[in-house]
């Protein structure tokens, strides 16, 4: 699989991921949403966002040593895992 392929998939799946644990389905199509301005992620649904992260993509993702910008929108959240990845 082509790196942008991989890239897109990662994406897609951040996105699907992001929707279900801010219970707001249209995030599944917006990569670009802001999820704490918006007020779709809370403290649990953060938690639950790195979890599925750790366990989808096999990273390990300690909160503090994350800024909240890493996280504040899929596709922001796609390039720290694909960073993580790469380092492992």
């Amino acid at each position: 699989m082509k790196r942008e392929q991989k890239d897109a998939v990662i994406l897609e799946e951040i996105c699907a991921l992001a929707a279900r644990v801010c219970q707001a389905p249209e995030v599944a199509e917006q990569p670009d949403r802001e999820l704490y301005e918006d007020g779709l992620l809370d403290s649990l649904a953060f938690l639950q966002l790195l979890y599925g992260l750790e366990d989808r993509y096999g990273v390990e993702i300690y909160p503090t040593r994350i800024r909240r910008e890493e996280l504040s929108s899929p596709r922001r959240i796609a390039a720290l895992v694909e960073g993580l990845m790469e380092r492992q």
